[in-house]
Order: C-alpha cells, then structure tokens, then sequence
C-alpha cells in the first residue's frame, strides 16, 4: 500500500494542522497573565480578571474586615498571656516535653488545614452567611490562585487568628483555676495547643 505524500499536493496543509494542534491543545500559561490560544482571542481562565474571581472578591465585607481586626486583636493578647505564663511556670521537665509538643503540633497544623481546604473545597456555598466568610476565600483561590499574595496581613490570617481564640481562652482559664501541681500535670497540652496555636495562626503567611 502506497501513501500519497500531501505535503507537496497542498501547501497549506501544514499551516493547518499546525492552527489545529493552536486551537485543540490546552495553552499552559501564567495563571494572571494567560490567555487562551484561539484564533488569538484573548480569554482568562483564571486570575483577577477572571469573572468568577471579580465576583468572590466583591464579597469582601466591611464586616468582615472588622471580623478580622478582632481576631487579630484578641488572639495576639491571649498569646501573649498564655506565653507569659507558661513561661513563668516552666520546669525543668519541659526541656524533654517541649520538643515533643512542638513537633505534634506541626504535624497537627498540617493534617488540619489541609482538612480544612479540602472541606472548604467539598462543602457550603459561597452564598450563604457562612460562605461568604468561611467558605469564599478558598473558591476565590481556585479561580485566582495568586489572589492570597495580594491581601495584607490582615486579611490573610484573621481566619486563622480566629481559631486560636478557644483554645488559648481555655488554657488562660486553667491557669487561672488550677493549682500549681495542676498545672504542672497539664504542662505538656499547654505548650503542645499553644504552638499548635502559633503555626495555625501563621499557615497562610508562610506557605
């Protein structure tokens, strides 16, 4: 069986599979900066000009900011108490328990706010109350995935913040109820929930 070589039949050919290969192909390209490939139209699929991610940062409320000032604010003066007097109640024992609790609570962080994205992902509606200020920030991250390095500090880690709150409270309460003994008991949880607190409140600045 003989193949008819076309190339030199038609010309144009070439040019023609070659805008085929343009249009049917998926261009890889700068997430806030792409543009797809096609007939040369240019058609963000993502990143701030995207439609979608336009309409989940509106969504950003002044109440929401406020949301995060508070958390921000609270959580930064727990923590201070709580190092403050765990620091004060420090015993030679912590010098073995410390590390142990440090290193927990880095896989604990870890394990939990992929849990957390995964369930933010899965989960809820961005219209709803919850949604809007739970729930948007990690749907605005898959249409504009470089949107987190545009926010401030503020808007970054006040959700974060905000889940260290509870926790900090309650060893603060324990301190404050318990004795010396008790607290020495308990020592070990303290130090483990407050880095734990510490690298919770500070995933999304440093990943």
């Amino acid at each position: 069986m003989q193949f008819e070589d076309i190339s030199d039949s038609e010309p144009g050919c070439s040019s023609m599979e070659e805008e085929n290969v343009l249009v049917d192909s998926m261009p890889e390209d700068d997430p806030n900066g792409n543009v797809n490939v096609q007939m040369g139209a240019a058609v963000p699929r993502w990143g701030p000009q995207h439609a979608g991610a336009r309409e989940l940062a509106g969504m950003y409320s002044r109440e929401k900011r406020l949301q995060e000032r508070f958390s921000i604010g609270a959580s930064s003066t727990l923590f201070t108490f709580v190092i403050f007097r765990l620091i004060s109640t420090w015993s030679s024992d912590n010098w073995k328990s410390v590390p142990i609790a440090a290193f927990l609570g880095i896989l604990t962080a870890d394990f939990a706010s992929g849990l957390v994205h995964w369930g933010a992902d899965t989960f809820g509606s961005a219209e709803t109350f919850i949604g809007r200020n739970f729930i948007r920030p990690f749907r605005e991250h898959h249409v504009d995935p470089t949107a987190i390095t545009r926010h401030d500090f503020i808007e970054c880690n006040g959700d974060n913040f905000l889940l260290c709150i509870p926790n900090l409270a309650h060893i603060l309460y324990q301190h404050f109820t318990y004795t010396r003994e008790e607290i020495h008991e308990w020592a070990f949880i303290h130090w483990y929930l407050l880095l734990l607190g510490v690298y919770v409140a500070m995933t999304n600045q440093v990943c």
